[in-house]
């Protein structure tokens, strides 16, 4: 079944696709309510643009049910994000600020856009063919890497009582570190994670490098992880104070999705 043909409401006030190397998620809400959804899944996939064709179909689907869609929304997963003060930001060195964690080929699309009040400027390297796409059909549309819209919605959860305050994030086969310090960015990166022991090392190296005491802080948990979770018990024996706060964003409940992404709930 195509999305959409779930619901009778012709007007819809968001339709967010969230696009990773190996999947789809297209999700329609209607004034803060989530009221139809899809995943796709692709094998042996590297590349964004393969998903055009299923990108239109899908669109040609909701025309097809006379769907009229107020906002679109494209966030991406699976490439690099570099982060940027904007005070020393400057478009003539886009390749510059992603040679050291991106790939770039002669063609590379690389985004950019302002965030965190404009203080933080994001870049990665997306898809020119879906974003040609979208520009001629849907002018108005916008776009995202995923970890901009995460360390936005982590900096609103901060603890004003914790100088400092550590969010880790899970997906699948990887997870993010972000660290604030008094409520300002100071460290982001993803890290991909292929054990459990890849999570611990990773954690507590980044610690190390940022002089976090983990037997002390705060740390903040969200994603694929739970309580019973052999994330979170491996985690629990070295890093104490450690919380799951995904309720805290009200992760919503899918027939066709099991992933857990506080984003799927990001109506703005």
């Amino acid at each position: 079944m195509g999305i959409g043909q779930k619901t009778t409401q012709k007007e819809i006030s968001m339709f967010s696709i969230h696009i990773g190397l190996k999947y789809i998620y297209y999700i329609l809400t209607h004034k803060k309510k989530i009221i139809d959804s899809k995943k796709k899944k692709f094998t042996n996939n590297n590349n964004f643009s393969d998903h055009l064709a299923d990108i239109k179909k899908t669109i040609n689907s909701l025309e097809k049910s006379d769907i009229s869609i107020e906002e679109i929304k494209l966030i991406y997963y699976d490439c690099p994000l570099s982060i940027v003060p904007t005070s020393v930001f400057d478009k003539r060195y886009l390749s510059d600020y992603l040679k050291f964690n991106t790939k770039l080929k002669a063609n590379s699309f690389i985004n950019y856009y302002r965030f965190l009040e404009n203080s933080i400027t994001g870049l990665y390297v997306s898809s020119k063919k879906i974003n040609n796409f979208f520009s001629k059909k849907f002018p108005l549309f916008k776009e995202f890497h995923y970890a901009s819209l995460l360390i936005s919605e982590f900096k609103q959860k901060c603890n004003i009582e914790n100088k400092k305050n550590i969010f880790l994030n899970f997906h699948q086969e990887s997870f993010d570190i972000i660290f604030f310090n008094n409520k300002k960015l100071e460290f982001y990166n993803n890290f991909k994670s292929n054990s459990i022991e890849d999570y611990l090392y990773y954690t507590l190296f980044t610690f190390t490098q940022l002089n976090i005491n983990n037997e002390k802080i705060h740390v903040a948990c969200t994603g694929e992880i739970c309580l019973s979770s052999k994330k979170y018990e491996f985690l629990y024996k070295y890093v104490r104070n450690i919380e799951i706060i995904n309720d805290k964003f009200s992760i919503p409940s899918f027939e066709n999705i099991s992933e857990k992404n506080i984003l799927f709930n990001k109506f703005k």
